[in-house]
């Protein structure tokens, strides 16, 4: 039987600057950085997503980097559309992934970042602990929270296919209802009908459809 391959010491300091920093634990949330939702950030959150323009514009994004690699490019797939990004964010395009015509800029890296918090203090204020959250958040977090959750009670949020396939109805029913049954206003009624951990599962799954992969 092979030995295991031992890590290098360089590898575990390397780890154990990473945790220091904070980086790669999501959890944490450095709030000295200023990693805060804004309602600029929320509204184009309710931008209703187009997953067709985003496949054909994924297919050009690879098209066009094989023809980079063809010229001698070094860069990975990665670095070279986050660079591609952040050029076109530079010229006054703003946008995200499948909903524009540019890919994760530096503030949907920092909402991802505090997705876990995000849902935190959406329960925590769901349970009226007002004390608990003024502990853990600054004000402006926490009015942007509060936003979020009133724009989904206005019927601003589109709720994803993805959220209504989990749960679906008889047949006939599906046939009584017709072209209606794939209407966002069908799916957000579905998501508000939710009781306890149901609606924030299917908040959560708002959410992971709301930001880049």
């Amino acid at each position: 039987m092979a030995a295991r391959k031992r890590r290098s010491n360089k590898t575990n300091r390397k780890k154990k600057r990473r945790k220091q920093r904070g980086e790669g634990m999501p959890w944490l949330v450095d709030f000295k950085k200023g990693y805060e939702v804004t309602s600029d950030l929320i509204r184009d959150l309710q931008k209703p997503v187009d997953y067709k323009k985003a496949k054909r514009l994924v297919q050009g994004y690879k098209k066009e980097y094989r023809e980079y690699k063809r010229k001698g490019g070094n860069k990975s797939y990665g670095n070279w559309v986050l660079d591609k990004g952040r050029k076109i964010s530079s010229s006054g395009l703003k946008g995200y992934k499948g909903q524009c015509e540019t890919l994760s800029t530096q503030t949907m890296k920092r909402l991802r970042r505090q997705r876990n918090f995000l849902e935190s203090i959406l329960r925590e204020s769901n349970r009226h602990k007002r004390e608990e959250l003024l502990l853990h958040a600054n004000a402006d977090q926490i009015n942007s929270v509060s936003e979020l959750v009133l724009n989904l009670l206005k019927n601003k949020i589109p709720v994803p296919p993805q959220v209504m396939a989990q749960l679906k109805p008889h047949k006939r029913a599906l046939r009584e209802l017709g072209k209606r049954k794939n209407s966002i206003k069908r799916r957000r009624h579905h998501l508000m009908s939710q009781k306890g951990a149901g609606f924030w599962k299917s908040l959560n799954n708002v959410f992971c459809q709301c930001l880049p992969r």
